[in-house]
């Protein structure tokens, strides 16, 4: 039989398969199958298990492509069954299954005895994903042994192997976990001996499981019983088990999570009515900004009810206790609702304790000063929850280190009354200037508070990044909406602030003479990021701003270190999930542009300009600025009364481009260079200045290449400079410099030279250098490289030799 079709409805959508027999003595059968559809699998197993299962949803069906291929080897009577599988996306109740295939052989007899094995690429369900997976069993129904493996997540694996009994007489049925090795982010654990788990119709029965660190300090252990129905008589314990551990296993992101946990919890009573008990402490903990030193509790549960007290700790003193009663359904049952319609009781109480413990448990904020009092409790439902108390805040102040500013003078007050939480009024100075919060927080319930709260600022510096942004502003600011995911709205004015952008002529991706480089500030990623990783929280990432408003004052400017322009006019700022948007155009009324060439300057006014921004995440503007120079050629015939020189500002803050023209009159680049240096034309400069004037528009084409190199062809460099060589000096060439971060605080260069004489070449060699930085005043500089000068080495110099030279020197600066 070459091929069987399936016609029965509803089956099979599409599929293929064939049928083969030979007989030499006991006969072979062999089955081929492919399905594109498994919607046949889906008719068996909704057959099987009943009409439960046959009014499943559509996205319950089981899904996929499949290809089977089974042998039946042997008599009739004593046929022996082989066969494998492989399948594509396969879907069914949650579970995602992109690729996998599988064998199985089965050996009829006396005792009858099957051999398994399945390899899984990916499996997914819901966030939870494993991979690399791989599993086996060998063995009779009552009687074989296993063995599974597979990565848990990104930073989780599992190695595990053991044996499995049934008795046919009880229908106990045991498996003993032989080995078991769990890959965490904080090394390797293993069980400590083998661990037996039994199980029945109604009950799993853990003997004794432990799992210890390969490093010595760390321990998980559980045992007890934990039935369908009947009493449960459950524990578990851990002994400094890393909190990164925790989220590896539970998929969870790791990042900012650090510290240990000891814990021990009981559980008793039944499934329906559990009773627990046990007692933790976190270990110089770490989750995102909040950090707790050293906090412990304890937790009682029982008649659905859950009582519990945590406290935290600094330098050996309470600094805060919490005690709360609530009333909750924490049945190992489903159940309806978990949190219970009965009185509910918080208190909170914390005298004079010193705002230094901010520092200790958040980096959000460091350099606290200030005391602060609270007597908090909250008591009703959850429904309808009863606020009662306050919290002083006294002469405090804080640094917040994301946005380079500190506030100081902070005091104020929260009283909390019914079901709101008031904020009388809470003033702190920044600068020169001042701000103030007032208004309220409503709780609709206890898990959802609802903000109503005003801003209102005067001359208040909101942040200052260095190399990037400065601002100081005044006006009334609204936010409103759930606490995550509320709305800032209002306007307001920037009565003074500083935006920087790159230099147009020394375009060096990274100045390594910047203190902020070594500081690690980079200006580029902040602007990406909008704001800085230590500021990241799920409030700020929640908020939402909608047109704030924003009109530049009289001390408005657009700096570089060539250039001074004042910007007037207004923007309009949102917030669409995490990308910040600014959308409007700034005018350019005055300022200056210093044009630098070499140890001439010259000084452009600027006429007219804008920036622009279209509302695009990455916060960047175009530009469009025109400055003016006026130039007195030297008395000579032909030679015009004055010239204009127009600098236009052209390309976008991250990449600024500069070219020069002559009002009404054609010039070119380095005519208008001529002039600007020494009042000629190029024609009538002599032979050394002419040299300059082609050294000095050699530098400019030597900027526009780094520019493009670096910018538009994105190659992974962290500095890069062409330096073209001084035309004045024979025996100058040209050298290619190129830089990379290899550290916090330390930047590798290397560089080559080139001399353009008749044997064109690279000549003396590599050269590098190495520079570390201890502080932002001070740095060192070490270097090994050749001597710089093209007569060395030169055949027609008689010289063959190439001496390197070794230095090594320390820097101190201050920038004022």
């Amino acid at each position: 039989m070459d091929s069987l079709r399936l016609q029965q409805p509803g089956l099979l959508t599409r599929g293929r398969g064939s049928l083969g027999w030979q007989r030499p003595d006991h006969g072979t059968l062999t089955f081929d199958f492919n399905a594109d559809s498994l919607s046949v699998l889906d008719s068996l197993v909704t057959w099987f298990a009943g009409p439960s299962v046959a009014t499943a949803s559509s996205e319950d069906k089981l899904k996929g492509s499949a290809q089977v291929r089974a042998t039946l080897d042997g008599a009739l009577d004593s046929l022996s069954v082989g066969g494998d599988a492989r399948v594509v996306d396969l879907r069914w109740r949650g579970w995602r299954l992109p690729k996998g295939e599988g064998t199985i052989a089965f050996q009829p007899g006396p005792v009858p005895r099957f051999d398994v094995a399945a390899n899984i690429d990916s499996l997914g369900y819901g966030r939870f994903g494993f991979g690399a997976a791989a599993a086996r069993a060998r063995g009779t129904r009552d009687s074989l042994t296993w063995f599974a493996r597979s990565r848990v997540g990104d930073l989780g694996a599992f190695l595990a192997g053991g044996r499995y009994a049934r008795s046919s007489g009880t229908g106990t049925q045991q498996a003993v976990v032989d080995s078991l090795a769990v890959l965490l982010p904080s090394g390797v654990w293993f069980l400590e001996r083998p661990a037996a788990l039994a199980f029945g119709d109604s009950v799993l029965h853990v003997d004794s499981a432990a799992l210890k660190s390969s490093a010595g300090a760390g321990r998980l252990a559980l045992s007890g019983d934990l039935p369908s129905r009947g009493p449960i008589n459950a524990r578990v314990s851990l002994d400094s088990f890393p909190l990164t551990g925790i989220y590896a296993l539970l998929q969870s992101d790791t990042l900012g999570v650090a510290g240990a946990v000891t814990a021990t919890v009981a559980a008793l009573g039944t499934r329906a009515n559990p009773v627990y008990s046990g007692s933790f402490a976190f270990s110089n903990a770490s989750f995102g900004s909040f950090r707790a030193p050293f906090m412990d509790g304890i937790i009682d549960y029982r008649n659905r009810r859950l009582n519990g007290e945590v406290h935290l700790w600094r330098a050996g003193q309470q600094v805060l206790n919490v005690a709360a009663h609530l009333p909750l359904d924490l049945a190992l049952v489903p159940v309806a609702q978990r949190q219970l319609p009965d009185t509910l009781s918080v208190q909170a109480r914390a005298d004079s304790v010193d705002l230094g413990v901010l520092a200790a448990v958040t980096t959000t904020v460091r350099q606290v000063e200030g005391v602060f009092s609270a007597d908090l409790g909250i008591g009703g439902t959850w429904e309808a929850p009863r606020l009662r108390g306050g919290l002083e805040i006294g002469h405090a102040a804080a640094t917040i280190p994301a946005l380079n500013v500190r506030y100081t003078n902070l005091n104020g007050g929260l009283s909390l009354r019914g079901d709101t939480i008031r904020v009388d009024s809470i003033t702190a100075t920044s600068g020169e200037g001042h701000a103030e919060l007032t208004g309220y927080m409503r709780l609709e319930r206890l898990t959802k508070p609802v903000l109503a709260l005003n801003i209102a600022t005067s001359e208040f510096k909101a942040l200052d990044l260095r190399g990037y942004l400065a601002l100081t502003a005044s006006g009334r600011l609204a936010l409103t909406g759930p606490v995550f995911g509320a709305t800032l709205t209002g306007r307001g004015t920037v009565t003074s602030g500083v935006l920087h952008f790159a230099d147009l002529v020394n375009k060096r991706v990274v100045n390594l003479d910047e203190p902020w480089v070594q500081d690690l500030i980079d200006t580029s990623l902040i602007r990406t990021q909008r704001l800085g990783p230590e500021f990241q929280s799920l409030f700020f990432d929640s908020l939402q701003v909608r047109n704030l408003q924003l009109t530049m004052g009289e001390d408005v400017w657009l700096r570089s270190n060539e250039a001074n322009i004042q910007l007037s006019g207004s923007v309009t700022v949102n917030k669409v999930k995490s990308n910040y948007l600014l959308s409007g155009t700034l005018q350019a009324p005055r300022g200056t542009y210093r044009l630098i060439i070499g140890p001439v300057t010259r000084e452009f006014v600027v006429q007219r300009g804008t920036v622009q921004y279209f509302g695009t995440p990455d916060l960047d503007a175009a530009l469009d600025i025109e400055a003016n120079h006026v130039v007195h050629p030297l008395p000579g015939p032909g030679q015009p009364p004055e010239i204009t020189v127009i600098a236009h500002i052209g390309g976008t803050l991250r990449l600024p481009r500069l070219t020069l023209q002559a009002e009404h009159a054609e010039y070119s680049q380095a005519e208008l260079i001529a002039y600007l240096l020494t009042g000629r034309p190029s024609v009538d400069l002599s032979g050394g200045q002419s040299a300059y004037v082609r050294g000095v528009a050699a530098s400019l084409l030597a900027g526009e290449l780094e520019r493009t190199v670096v910018s538009d062809l994105g190659v992974p460099l962290d500095y890069f400079e062409i330096r073209p060589g001084d035309p004045m000096n024979p025996f100058s060439g040209a050298q290619l410099a190129a830089g990379w971060a290899i550290g916090a605080k330390t930047f590798l260069v290397l560089n080559a030279g080139f001399c353009p004489r008749k044997q064109t070449r690279f000549t003396n060699g590599l050269g590098a250098t190495l520079q570390f930085r201890f502080s932002p005043e001070w740095r060192t500089e070490a270097s090994f490289e050749p001597i710089r000068n093209c007569g060395v080495g030169d055949p027609d110099l008689n010289t063959t030799t190439v001496p390197r030279q070794v230095g090594f020197d320390v820097f101190w600066e201050r920038r004022y």
